[in-house]
């Protein structure tokens, strides 16, 4: 079971640590771990997961996620009027979901939101959301602007978010 659902972005960290400087002489004549060594190994083991950590984007749950409820803090709501959908409205939408169609962004909350089309192509009256995220831009982004609101149609695997940074909001609020 998939707890998020993360698109990594790859960056290869090549540690060499020579053999010799892995083991030291014990007293009693055999090899002992070098303690000096092994706090390396484990500073870059941990610098090295909390870097992955903050370099990982998130994408909308997959039609697949969906169908398999496997929506892991996403929530559905009517596209109408913004309320949560009812329990067999949402089933519904789980049964009838067929592709990705948008993803929304709306700055205020910093919430997400991703459109889905059934098999007929018809957009689903109903969106999932999660709160506190930010469009991934960069220079090779799909994100662009729509009165107020950021959106990506490029396909679900471009339309990249990342977890609301509440320092950045603090600065950017500052200025």
């Amino acid at each position: 079971m998939k707890l998020f659902r993360y698109k990594p972005i790859t960056a290869k960290i090549n540690v060499f640590i020579p053999p010799s400087a892995r083991w030291a002489p014990s007293p009693e004549g055999g090899r002992r771990p070098n303690l000096q060594s092994i706090k390396q190994i484990i500073i870059t083991l941990i610098s090295t997961l909390l870097l992955n950590q903050a370099a990982l984007a998130e994408t909308c749950p997959s039609v697949n996620d969906i169908k398999q409820n496997q929506l892991n803090g996403w929530k559905a709501y009517d596209s109408d009027d913004g309320k949560p959908l009812p329990l067999a409205r949402e089933t519904q939408f789980k049964k009838m979901v067929e592709e990705f169609a948008l993803a929304e962004w709306e700055n205020k909350s910093g919430s997400i939101h991703c459109y889905y089309r059934d098999n007929t192509g018809s957009n689903l009256e109903a969106y999932l959301a999660k709160d506190n995220f930010n469009p991934k831009v960069d220079p090779h982004s799909f994100w662009y602007k729509v009165s107020g609101f950021m959106h990506c149609a490029a396909g679900m695997e471009r339309c990249e978010f990342e977890k609301y940074n509440i320092l950045q909001k603090q600065q950017l609020a500052k200025k």
